[in-house]
């Protein structure tokens, strides 16, 4: 039986490898090295099972949390912008009441008129006449429909029902 330190320098040494191919596991080291741990280990392995789940999950919980980091991030980024288009509003307004100039010792501001008019569309794009939009059309497959008509038998030359998978349950 090998001692928990052995298993867990192990488990450090595949989790740096994966992160230095950026966790692509068909990379051909990274997949040798976390193929031969794995053949390593016998019926006897219990710590070092113990162990890979603590690191799987422990993975899955660094990955949920940057995945809450990012979406956090993108919102804080969003209310900064507005934000900030909302002081750029005071200030044109606060320039535009003192004559369209105004000198600090940092910035001068001054009011400049935009080179292209705004539009604003008073229809939906819907309504516009055909030479004035783009169509886009998005296809979606109903897999549900896709899946009813070939349990009941039928042969689709575009999808096949493949064998259910397999998957890890823990607990």
């Amino acid at each position: 039986m090998r001692a928990l330190q052995a298993i867990g320098d192990d488990l450090e040494a595949l989790d740096a490898l994966l992160g230095a191919v950026g966790g692509d596991v068909t990379e051909a080291d990274a997949r040798a090295a976390v193929d031969a741990w794995f053949a390593e280990l016998g019926p006897e392995s219990t710590e070092a099972v113990d162990r890979a789940v603590a690191w799987m999950r422990d993975l899955e919980v660094r990955a949920a949390a940057k995945r809450a980091a990012v979406l956090e991030y993108e919102q804080n980024a969003r209310a900064e912008e507005r934000r900030a288009e909302m002081v750029k509003g005071r200030l044109l307004d606060f320039v535009k009441r003192r004559g369209g100039r105004f000198r600090t010792t940092l910035h001068p501001l001054r009011i400049q008129r935009n080179s292209t008019r705004a539009l604003t569309l008073l229809v939906d794009p819907e309504a516009l006449p055909e030479e004035f939009r783009d169509e886009e059309t998005v296809y979606t497959a109903r897999k549900d429909e896709i899946r009813k008509q070939l349990e009941a038998g039928a042969e689709l030359p575009f999808a096949v029902l493949e064998e259910p998978g397999f998957h890890l349950r823990i607990g």
